[in-house]
C-alpha cells in the first residue's frame, strides 16, 4: 500500500482539487517527484508556490540531456475587503476561533468562506487554481506541477494556516487579529491561567513531513 501523502483532513481535500483535474497517469507518477532527488529547490513566497525539478530525458519530446523544469502554482486570491468580513465571521465564532488559535483547521470552516461567495481550499472552478510548468507535455496539470502541489499538501498537515496566506492573508495577521479579537483574548487568558489544563497543539498530534537538509525548501512572509 502507497504511503499517504497527508493525514489530516484538509490536507486530503487540497488533494482532491488536484485529481480532480489530472488524469491517474500524471497522478501517480507525479509522487515521485516531491521527494529530494527529483526537487532541487521549493519556495513559498506570500501568495505563489514556485519549484524546478529534475526531468527525463525523453526523445519522445525532443529532449535529450536532463532537463530542470520551473512549475508555478497560485491559488485564487481573495480581496481584501471579503477578508476583512470573513475574519470578522471568524472571530465571532468560538468554535472556529479556538481551532485556528490551536493552528487545526475547523471541519466546517468553509461555511464562512461560502457566506462570502469565495473558496479556501481549491474549489472546482478552472480559475481557482493556476499551475504551470515549462515542461513540453500539453497536459496541465503535468506531473511536475502533480510533484509540487504533493510537497504543498505536506507542509498544510502541521500548517494550515498556510492555506489562509495562499488565498492572500498573511498568516500571522491572521493569528494576532484573531488573538486580539475580544473571544480571542478570553481564549487565551484561560489558556494561560496557572491551573489551566495544557493544551495540545494539533500540530503535535500528526506526524511532521519529513525534510532533507539538502533540498532547498524556502516559505517567504509578505
Amino acid at each position: 500500500m502507497a504511503r499517504k501523502i497527508t493525514r489530516t483532513w484538509w490536507g486530503e481535500r487540497f488533494l482532491d482539487a488536484l485529481q480532480q483535474r489530472i488524469d491517474s497517469g500524471r497522478l501517480s507518477r507525479g509522487r515521485s517527484y516531491a521527494g529530494p532527488s527529483r526537487m532541487l529547490d521549493f519556495c513559498i513566497d506570500g501568495k505563489e508556490i514556485s519549484a524546478k525539478i529534475r526531468g527525463n530525458i525523453n526523445p519522445y519530446f525532443n529532449v535529450h540531456r536532463e532537463p530542470k523544469y520551473k512549475i508555478s502554482i497560485k491559488l485564487k486570491t481573495i480581496n481584501q475587503e471579503k477578508w476583512i468580513l470573513i475574519i470578522k465571521d471568524i472571530a465571532d465564532n468560538a468554535a472556529w476561533l479556538s481551532r485556528l488559535i490551536m493552528n487545526e483547521m475547523p471541519d466546517n470552516i468553509q461555511q464562512v468562506f461560502d457566506k462570502h461567495g469565495v473558496n479556501l481550499l481549491p474549489g472546482n472552478n478552472t480559475d481557482d487554481l493556476l499551475t504551470d510548468c515549462s515542461c513540453p507535455d500539453w497536459a496541465n496539470p503535468c506531473k511536475h506541477v502533480a510533484g509540487t502541489y504533493y510537497k504543498v499538501a505536506s507542509l498544510l498537515d502541521r500548517d494550515p494556516l498556510l492555506l489562509f496566506e495562499l488565498r492572500g492573508m498573511d498568516k500571522s495577521t491572521l493569528h494576532q487579529i484573531l488573538a486580539d479579537s475580544p473571544l480571542g483574548k478570553a481564549l487565551l487568558a484561560q489558556i494561560t491561567q496557572p491551573d489551566a489544563v495544557p493544551l495540545e497543539y494539533s500540530a503535535h498530534r500528526y506526524t511532521q513531513p519529513n525534510y532533507h537538509t539538502h533540498q532547498n525548501i524556502t516559505i517567504k512572509q509578505f
